[in-house]
């Protein structure tokens, strides 16, 4: 028993010596001890969350978050986009057109009644950037007016109604009787601007005619300004000379049919 109590003494006093002769290892022991015994420093397997080690210490939040877009924010808060990207069109590509649909092609030279409504309806081909408004006119090749029949409409505009009635009750310069160009073209450029691919070029390729009726006369009251009813009769020679060249060819052939036949 005491051999025992001997030799524990013995086992405490190197192990005091060793501590004394380098105390970082001491150190490193307790600290090692007290990290593993500290709660606040483990980590949970179960929550995943992210920890922090010994050191500085972490700002901010650890979940991701999207990317940041390209916004502007305006005066009441609201987010818009910063810029808007233009349409890249190719250098080879079809001008827009105007195709109409009433009235069509097929349907010939159209001629209208001034005083009533006329109806003008297309569709677009090839256009790859819509014009902000359009202008829609009738121009007169007697006197080389320009009516305005829609100005400064939609671009989605397909269809306009021309009351000529309330327009020859209303505008100064009156519809006369005589052939029009339809003309639709955008309205920021000129009539006659120069064609750019996937733009609207200007269309003028439809003509109709106006006219206006006269009242009706009565047949008694009615006269013929190319007759002449006067003219006419046995005392004009020219009605002797007829009727005496179709007598005589009448009688030479009388006479040539009876030596024939005798």
């Amino acid at each position: 028993m005491r051999n025992a109590h001997l030799l524990f003494s013995l086992i405490l006093s190197v192990a005091a010596f060793l501590a004394s002769a380098n105390p970082t290892v001491a150190v490193l022991q307790t600290s090692l001890v007290r990290r593993a015994d500290d709660p606040s420093k483990t980590t949970s397997a179960s929550n995943g969350a992210p920890t922090a080690g010994e050191g500085d210490p972490i700002d901010g939040d650890a979940t991701p978050t999207a990317d940041p877009t390209d916004q502007k924010t305006d005066q009441s808060g609201s987010a818009k986009p910063s810029s808007t990207k233009s349409k890249k069109i190719s250098s080879d590509a079809q001008p827009g057109g105007v195709v109409m649909q009433t009235p069509a092609l097929i349907d010939g030279y159209q001629i209208y009644k001034i005083g009533q409504p006329v109806t003008f309806k297309w569709n677009y081909t090839s256009i790859q950037a819509s014009p902000t408004a359009l202008n829609v006119e009738a121009y007169c090749t007697d006197g080389a007016t320009y009516f305005t029949i829609a100005g400064n409409v939609s671009a989605d505009t397909t269809e306009v109604v021309w009351d000529t009635g309330d327009y020859q009750q209303s505008a100064t310069a009156k519809l006369p009787v005589a052939t029009y160009t339809l003309w639709i073209y955008d309205a920021s450029k000129d009539r006659t601007a120069v064609p750019s691919p996937g733009y609207l070029y200007g269309y003028n390729s439809l003509q109709f005619g106006m006219y206006s009726p006269k009242p009706a006369v009565p047949l008694k009251d009615f006269q013929c300004s190319a007759c002449d009813f006067n003219g006419a009769g046995l005392n004009d020679p020219r009605t002797v000379r007829a009727l005496l060249g179709m007598g005589l060819v009448t009688a030479l052939t009388f006479v040539w049919f009876i030596a024939g036949v005798l």
